[in-house]
């Protein structure tokens, strides 16, 4: 899953069964749950502010993400 995609065709993403996101992410897929319920609060036009995804020493991935409300 690209965090590009839930700045431009979110519902896309929303095609993926519980089962399939916790296959592809693991314990990271309630956290997408939640980028999920924060960008259906947005409505369907944002703007990309800021966006950066760094994957540590551990393997384990941390994404921020800021994006502005065109509405």
């Amino acid at each position: 899953m690209c965090m590009e995609k839930i700045v431009t065709d979110p519902e896309i993403l929303t095609k993926n069964s519980r089962h399939e996101l916790v296959r592809q992410a693991g314990a990271q897929g309630t956290e997408f749950l939640m980028w999920m319920m924060m960008r259906g609060a947005l409505g369907d036009k944002v703007t990309p502010l800021h966006q950066n995804y760094h994957i540590t020493i551990s393997n384990t991935g941390a994404g921020t993400m800021l994006l502005e409300c065109d509405e």
